[in-house]
């Protein structure tokens, strides 16, 4: 069993015997079940002091006194949204005005967006709004949820009474202008675009949307320079073959390419930045669904969003393996990376992914020596072997071993054919070891299956003189 398995395990079981002196009588996880046992009983009394002295919608007593299943829920969670109701019932009782209610519900409805009940969320966005008709987020946070279940409609009527609450805040605007497009609505969308653009003149997701509106009609000009905006602020893949699409309308292969081939290096489309939405994250209690989105904030450059994501998953689940996987993988310094990878192993000493990604790393750094044994073990307990495989080819062939790189090398090819970097590195170890025909004919599959690759172009030429 692995370390990780035994804390966790002894977390849920243990029953540490207390000294007499000390002023707790009880194990601690009993303390705790108690704690939130008289919280839970205070609220309700006190909910049910509220409901007979004050009128209430019927909306609002049942968001103090229901809530979802806590099976399906995590003690951090019901504890949370047990929090959550009684700050209601407070705002409920100091009659400070629905404003202030309001506000409450939506904080409430925030929690409930955060960790996936959205049927609860909704039904608090919806009295939120009725209560805090000044406080832009319900009717947006309530608009992404019903655009999660393929609602346009309804969405469209939310999002202008945001943009209305809010005209500054550039997320709404493209989010209204997406979904005026969705619906047909060109004329409205291209309002909303334009006014997107007005507040942001270089955002990249603005002149996107121009664009899909301008490829819609069959003016291709405009498209063309709304992607070319795009691309030069952005640079999202999606973008670049568009414009590959409108070269291709005017018959201009060589500018085809060139976009084709900017795709190929540009970054991924993804969502825009969205703070309002975003912000949910720090109010989740999945750890899983955590680490997932540290990675996503990390990739789109997002650090400081990414780190603040992190440190609420640590937290919330220290001794998680997984925690330090992800934090390798969104570090930067080699050192933080090895660090990180090392803590997950010592963890669960049968992490096969953390194995994989520590010899990856260390080799990277430059000790081919100590990386491998570190892949072999990986490759033992089972971590996927086309990656690892490879570098350990490359560990192999940098102590001058090429014969048995070459076998790992094939061997990765074989299990995953489609990746052209197996490839590339397979021709390298070939050229390397004198096998130059062999070589040449790897430097043509990788240029058959990506053209784009310079590296391999110029290999191919510095072999064949072509």
């Amino acid at each position: 069993m692995s370390r990780y398995k035994e804390r966790r395990n002894a977390r849920r079981n243990k029953t540490r015997a207390i000294p007499a002196k000390k002023p707790w009588p009880l194990p601690r996880n009993t303390v705790a079940i108690i704690g939130f046992l008289a919280l839970v009983t205070l609220t309700i009394w006190g909910t049910s002091y509220v409901i007979a002295r004050w009128s209430l919608p019927a909306e609002l007593t049942k968001l103090m006194t229901e809530a979802p299943d806590s099976v399906t829920m995590s003690p951090a969670l019901a504890l949370a949204v047990t929090q959550a109701q009684e700050l209601l019932r407070l705002e409920i009782q100091s009659s400070q005005g629905n404003a202030k209610v309001g506000q409450a519900v939506g904080r409430l409805a925030q929690l409930y967006q955060a960790n996936d009940y959205n049927d609860f969320a909704a039904t608090a966005y919806e009295l939120a709004i009725q209560l805090d008709e000044i406080e832009p987020r319900w009717p947006y946070l309530l608009a992404s949820l019903r655009q999660e279940r393929g609602e346009s409609q309804s969405v469209t009527g939310l999002l202008t009474t945001t943009v209305g609450l809010a005209p500054d805040y550039a997320p709404a605007w493209l989010k209204l202008a997406d979904n005026q497009f969705k619906q047909g609505d060109r004329s409205a969308s291209r309002t909303s675009y334009e006014q997107l653009l007005t507040l942001a003149p270089n955002y990249s997701y603005g002149h996107l949307g121009l664009a899909r509106l301008a490829l819609a009609e069959n003016n291709w000009e405009r498209a063309q320079w709304h992607l070319e905006q795009s691309v030069l602020h952005g640079g999202f893949d999606a973008a670049y073959r568009l414009l590959a699409s409108v070269h291709e309308h005017f018959n201009r292969p060589q500018a085809m390419e060139a976009a084709l081939a900017g795709a190929d290096t540009a970054s991924r489309f993804a969502p825009a930045p969205d703070q309002w939405v975003d912000e949910l994250l720090l109010q989740s209690f999945d750890v899983n669904w955590l680490l997932l989105n540290v990675s996503r904030f990390a990739y789109v450059g997002s650090g400081e969003m990414a780190r603040a994501i992190f440190t609420r998953a640590q937290q919330l689940d220290p001794d998680n393996p997984e925690v330090y996987i992800v934090l390798g993988e969104s570090s930067e310094s080699p050192a933080d990376i090895q660090r990180a990878f090392r803590t997950a192993i010592s963890l669960d000493p049968e992490h096969a992914r953390a194995h994989a990604l520590l010899g990856e790393a260390v080799l990277r750094h430059g000790n081919p020596a100590e990386a491998e044994p570190i892949l072999r073990k990986a490759l033992d307990l089972g971590t996927d072997p086309a990656t690892t495989y490879k570098n350990l080819g490359l560990a192999v062939a940098r102590t001058g071993r090429f014969d048995e790189a070459i076998v790992h090398l094939r061997r990765a090819v074989t299990l995953s054919p489609e990746i052209v970097a197996f490839h590339y590195s397979l021709a390298t170890i070939l050229r390397a070891a004198g096998l130059t025909n062999e070589a040449v004919l790897e430097y043509r599959h990788v240029l058959e299956r990506q053209p784009s690759h310079g590296q391999a172009a110029k290999d191919l030429q510095d072999l064949t003189g072509q």
